[in-house]
C-alpha cells in the first residue's frame, strides 16, 4: 500500500492516508475534526498510520462514533493561519507516489504531489438556518 509524506510546520509525518479539511464534518454529519469548523482560520490535517481492510473498518466505525480523536494510529495536525507582512507562510506539502490521484470533495481533482497553502481571500458561504 501507498506510503504518504506530509511536510507541516516544520517536521515530517508519515502516514498510509490523508484527509485535510477546514470544516468539522466529513462525508455529511460524520464529524472527522472535532476542533475545527468553517468558524476557524485553520486547516486540520489527519493522518491515518494503519493500512488494511480491519484498520479501515475501524476507521469508519470511529468516525461513525465521533471518536477517530481516541484512536493511538491517527495523528492531528494543524495548520494555522500565519501571516507575515502578507505573505503566506502556512502550508502544507504531501508527497506519496507519483500521479497518485488526489480527490478534492469526493472528486479526483489533481495528482500527487500536492501542496495545500492558506489564502487571505475569503469566501462567501451560505448558511441554512437551524429550525
Amino acid at each position: 500500500p501507498p506510503s504518504f509524506e506530509v511536510r507541516a510546520n516544520g517536521a515530517v509525518h508519515e502516514g498510509r492516508m490523508v484527509i485535510a479539511a477546514r470544516a468539522r464534518c466529513y462525508a455529511g454529519s460524520f464529524k472527522l475534526t472535532p476542533g475545527g469548523g468553517l468558524h476557524t482560520a485553520d486547516v486540520t490535517v489527519v493522518i491515518f498510520k494503519s493500512h488494511g481492510i480491519l484498520a479501515a473498518l475501524r476507521y469508519a466505525l470511529a468516525v461513525a462514533m465521533g471518536r477517530l480523536h481516541r484512536l493511538d494510529d491517527v495523528e492531528f495536525l494543524t495548520i494555522s493561519d500565519i501571516q507575515t507582512a502578507n505573505t503566506q507562510i502556512a502550508s502544507i506539502q504531501i508527497e506519496g507516489p507519483e500521479n497518485d490521484p488526489v480527490q478534492i470533495d469526493g472528486d479526483i481533482a489533481t495528482a500527487m504531489p500536492l501542496r495545500i497553502a492558506l489564502e487571505d481571500r475569503e469566501v462567501s458561504i451560505l448558511i441554512p438556518s437551524i429550525r
